[in-house]
């Protein structure tokens, strides 16, 4: 199954807080300084990534920078130092081109038939479609850490 990068945003903390936010179950860590991809769903919830500002209010509030109006300027302050990129191909992927624009093309001799095919992607997850899916009820909470794929 290949993935869809524009299912997905690279999200980079520029502020000195450590947050975490919640999505679909899933709680989402953003170390100061640090870069991670998640799902423009993810984004779109967790800053108002894409959203209109009456929606990033409840941003400010999820995240605890503003319980109140006069808490709002330093809250768009803060969120403007959250920043978002499209996440680069794979290499190796369909998407991915080398610096003479030719793909590179990862294949993994087949066990049918002998032929090659494409490598199964790396980041597909689960049987959701490469989507992360909710833990079942009486579970642990899943946490992805910075260092975990997704």
């Amino acid at each position: 199954m290949a993935i869809n990068f524009d299912d997905y945003v690279r999200v980079k903390n520029g502020t000195l807080r450590h947050i975490v936010g919640r999505y679909d179950g899933i709680d989402y860590k953003f170390p100061p300084g640090k870069s991670r991809d998640v799902p423009v769903a993810v984004a779109a919830h967790v800053f108002g990534f894409g959203r209109d500002e009456k929606y990033k209010e409840s941003v400010f509030a999820r995240l605890g920078w503003a319980t109140n109006s006069e808490q709002m300027d330093a809250a768009r302050e803060e969120l403007a130092k959250i920043t978002f990129d499209p996440v680069p191909p794979v290499p190796g992927s369909d998407e991915y081109e080398t610096e003479d624009e030719t793909v590179i093309e990862d294949t993994v001799p087949s066990r049918n038939n002998g032929s090659a095919t494409s490598a199964p992607s790396a980041l597909s997850v689960g049987d959701a479609g490469g989507r992360e899916t909710a833990p079942p009820r009486n579970s642990q909470r899943k946490t992805l850490e910075d260092d975990d794929q997704i």
